[in-house]
């Protein structure tokens, strides 16, 4: 089980910045965005395929209330599909600084991994690799990440740590 918590290098103005000035705003007034997978890459990130969890995790989101957006701009971005058990969901940013807004978005997606869980034997969760990443945006606009890639049976252990994150 592997947890790791750091400081990124680039900022959530880096990131907007990144994207058509008409889209900015409904991205600055969510409260989550769904990012595409290896989004630090800013000359990329065009180009960065979401995870294949992530429409539905946004829509679990939207359906809990939370203002969830994916992390798009005008140009179409593949959805990275996975054939296996692999339960990869994608980067999720929080940019709200309340606590408890974001203890309700964390626990709508861990009941989703748990709900995905529940129906594989003990040895399968052994056997799963689970990874998942949350960034959340200080009030400087600096960015903190705190990932995890282990097993999915390890998820009940980790998820307390996520929560208080």
């Amino acid at each position: 089980m592997e947890i790791e918590e750091r400081k990124l290098e680039i900022t959530f103005d880096d990131l907007v910045k990144t994207l058509p000035k008409d889209k900015r705003d409904p991205i600055k007034s969510s409260e989550v965005l769904i990012l595409p997978i290896n989004f630090e890459d800013l000359e990329k990130i065009d180009e960065q395929p979401f995870r294949t969890r992530a429409i539905t995790v946004n829509k679990l989101l939207r359906n809990g209330n939370v203002k969830s957006e994916l992390f798009e701009s005008d140009k179409h971005r593949p959805i990275l599909e996975l054939r296996g058990l692999d339960f990869l969901i994608p980067p999720i940013l929080f940019l709200v600084t309340d606590p408890d807004a974001r203890a309700i978005a964390i626990n709508i997606i861990s009941e989703f991994i748990y709900d995905r869980l529940k129906f594989l034997t003990r040895r399968s969760r052994k056997n799963t690799p689970l990874e998942l990443e949350f960034v959340k945006v200080a009030r400087d606009g600096s960015l903190t990440s705190i990932k995890y890639q282990g097993s999915a049976e390890d998820f009940e252990q980790i998820s307390k740590k996520l929560k208080s994150f």
